[in-house]
């Protein structure tokens, strides 16, 4: 009995020596990821799963950093495993179907977007992540209304401008132009409603309007 106790205080001793070693490298990570340096950081994570290859945290922050190095491929497969072990992560799903839209899978993004949606129906950030797979699918219609939705959380620059191109691909220029500029007036550097909006100009025969845009966007760029 005395060795079989030794044997479970020495296992308890040795499990929590390892949660130690993992959140360190989860930290050191995150460090990494705050200066920028995301390959360095990738490498810490990559210790924290080694450590712990069932640990949700450590696949869901290497596949962050692996998405700000664009590799995107890789940050799928990390997130793949992270819903082996939780398949009702929010934070997972949100960011797997993130990274599926920048891999041009569209209608994989909107599956993981909409089964986190009813999960945590006011988790905002999905919205914004909708819109942009269903204006990239064609669906218009469903797109406006995703985004009225995204605005009733926050009228920020990105729900405006993405309202926006949902107006305009619905030939509603006029709606399009209101809210490309209220997205310029909430964030005058906000480079894609001004350019959305240059270019709605353009087609409008208003190439002063147009021009006045983009000369704003060069002078901040040779800032």
């Amino acid at each position: 009995m005395k060795r079989i106790l030794l044997l479970l205080v020495m296992v308890t001793l040795t499990m929590s020596g390892y949660g130690q070693n993992v959140k360190k490298f989860l930290k050191a990570g995150e460090t990494f990821m705050k200066s920028g340096k995301y390959e360095d950081a990738v490498v810490q994570y990559t210790q924290a799963i080694t450590l712990k290859p069932s640990d949700v945290d450590g696949y869901l922050a290497r596949a962050e950093a692996l998405e700000q190095l664009g590799r995107y491929e890789e940050a799928y497969n990390d997130l793949e495993r992270a819903l082996v072990f939780d398949a009702k992560n929010i934070d997972v799903l949100f960011m797997t179907g993130r990274v599926c839209n920048s891999m041009g899978r569209y209608d994989e993004a909107l599956r993981h977007l909409n089964y986190a949606g009813t999960l945590a129906k006011r988790e905002e950030r999905l919205y914004p992540e909708k819109v942009r797979s269903l204006l990239e699918l064609g669906q218009y219609d469903i797109a406006l209304g995703t985004s009225d939705t995204a605005l009733l959380f926050r009228e920020n620059d990105v729900n405006l401008y993405q309202r926006g191109l949902a107006f305009e691909r619905l030939n509603n220029d006029i709606r399009a132009r209101k809210d490309f500029e209220k997205a310029v007036s909430k964030n005058k550097r906000y480079e894609p409603a001004r350019l959305a909006l240059a270019d709605l100009l353009i087609r409008n025969g208003d190439l002063e309007g147009a021009t006045e845009h983009v000369d704003y966007l060069i002078a901040e760029d040779d800032r």
